[in-house]
């Protein structure tokens, strides 16, 4: 029990790289960037890279987040935009449109945490020989 809670940690830890590079195009990046490099090098030489499915997994995490916060999401067309207009001469405000499609990046980003999840179990899982073997935990 305790070796899986050893491997799930580093596991975690690649995850924080991960989010740490997706953060790295907002406006955060000249934090976040420098934190992912520095982490994913830290992570490499102490860990090997065992964990480093986890990276996946934070990337599309925070893809799916942002995703989510958009879920609104309207395109700005030539109608929408002269109604947008029309609504900032009348004074009210409330209209907008614009940001990125919300459904789109949620599917990518759980095609990402798969595509670290497959590698993450197929990196565990091996066989004992090379034309078929039975699956066995990896000591």
């Amino acid at each position: 029990m305790l070796t899986l809670l050893v491997r799930f940690r580093w596991f975690a830890l690649w995850g924080v790289a991960g989010v740490l590079s997706g953060a790295s195009v907002t406006f955060v990046a000249f934090v976040s960037l420098p934190a992912a490099v520095l982490l994913s090098v830290w992570l490499w030489r102490h860990d090997g890279g065992r964990g480093r499915h986890g990276f996946l997994i934070g990337l599309g995490a925070l893809i799916i987040g942002l995703g989510a916060v958009h879920l609104d999401y309207r395109s700005c067309t030539g109608r929408s935009a002269t109604a947008h207009a029309l609504v900032q001469q009348r004074g009210t405000s409330g209209y907008g449109c614009g940001g990125v499609d919300g459904p789109l990046w949620i599917i990518i980003g759980g095609l990402v945490i798969g595509a670290g999840a497959a590698g993450a179990f197929r990196s565990r899982w091996r066989t004992r020989s090379r034309w078929g073997g039975a699956l066995r935990w990896p000591s």
